[in-house]
């Protein structure tokens, strides 16, 4: 976890260490305010093709993870009582069940032995 003002360096090198693509924006100490992602850090090449290299260095370094950061409609949350199939199902509608980590997910939750009653 991460909190909005945290240089995009430093989210970068947390995700690099730790082998993450993401990671949760938090603000208040707990309250989920965003997702930072890999595609989330990367800057336009466009964007700094006119810029010499005192502007790049000045515009990187001020920048933080509340800048680039995933908020509003397209941060998708789900309650925490919420079934696997409800999770399924917003994943599906969201386009993220496509990952690769979804798919490993639900290949687990296959093959798991289930409980009988």
């Amino acid at each position: 976890m991460v909190g909005p003002e945290v240089a995009v360096s430093e989210a970068q090198r947390l995700m690099m260490e730790n082998h993450v693509r993401q990671l949760p924006v938090v603000g208040d100490g707990k309250r989920l305010v965003g997702l930072v992602t890999r595609q989330r850090l990367a800057v336009s090449p466009e964007l700094l093709g006119s810029l010499d290299v005192w502007e790049i260095t000045r515009y990187l370094s001020g920048l933080t993870v509340g800048k680039v950061m995933i908020t509003g409609k397209d941060l998708h949350t789900i309650d925490p009582n919420a079934t696997l199939e409800e999770a399924a199902e917003l994943l599906i509608k969201t386009g993220w069940a496509g990952c690769r980590w979804w798919k490993t997910a639900m290949w687990w939750w296959a093959s798991s032995p289930r409980p009988t009653c």
